[in-house]
């Protein structure tokens, strides 16, 4: 009877450990639940600003866009407001759809210069916030080396007469399939933001702008023989 008794005790404290254990495991996997929820709703709660944002961006620009299928008298303000704001959308907050809206767009239309058409397919993909960036002095076509190669050359001559140390690279992109000729390689945005506005202000390149790398390959630094 002792024995009995002794191994319903045991039997007892065994069941009340297990049934602890269990009900400890369920809220364990509820406060996992919860945490997990709770983390989700996070971030989608830091979504919805961007989100906002990419709407009022795409609002403003949307009467801009059908003016990208072909020339007319607001084509080349609606370019400008069209790229300026793909870009922004792109390397601020890695938001490329309206950039893809624009290269659909754009595509049949001659008339938008080889530049923007790069600049607006390379805001088609999206890059790390951190990336580096470069100070662009200007595009030319991936099928003829030798006239980038020339314009390089020419953009170092003119760099360096206003920054002796100047340098002058020329890079492939990976979208557009351009050559991008750059002034001073990758570097941080607030230095490709200050070598383009040098670049414009000292006539190197009055069309100069600051372009994020997206996976360029490099081809040479001028001079170019």
């Amino acid at each position: 009877m002792a024995d009995h008794t002794k191994w319903f005790e045991v039997s007892l404290t065994a069941i009340g450990l297990a049934v602890t254990a269990i009900l400890g495991y369920g809220q364990l996997r509820m406060s996992e639940d919860q945490r997990a929820q709770v983390a989700r709703q996070q971030i989608e709660e830091s979504k919805q600003p961007v989100d906002n944002i990419e709407v009022q961006v795409m609002s403003l620009v949307a009467l801009h866009l059908g003016n990208l299928a072909k020339p007319s008298a607001e084509f080349e303000s609606s370019q400008k407001v069209v790229l300026a704001a793909a870009e922004y959308l792109s390397s601020q907050h890695n938001r490329t759809a309206l950039a893809a809206m624009a290269a659909k767009i754009s595509e049949g239309n001659k008339s938008i210069p080889t530049e923007v058409r790069a600049r607006i397919q390379e805001a088609t993909e999206a890059v790390a916030p951190a990336g580096k960036w470069f100070a662009v002095l200007a595009s030319l076509s991936a099928n003829d080396l030798p006239a980038a190669k020339q314009v390089a050359n020419q953009k170092l001559k003119q760099a360096q007469a206003v920054v002796p140390d100047a340098s002058v690279q020329i890079y492939k992109t990976k979208l557009s399939n351009n050559y991008a000729i750059v002034l001073g390689g990758p570097v941080e945005k607030r230095k490709a933001l200050d070598l383009a506005s040098l670049a414009r202000s000292s006539s190197v390149a009055k069309d100069a702008f600051a372009q994020q790398d997206r996976e360029w390959t490099p081809v040479g630094t001028a001079p170019f023989q």
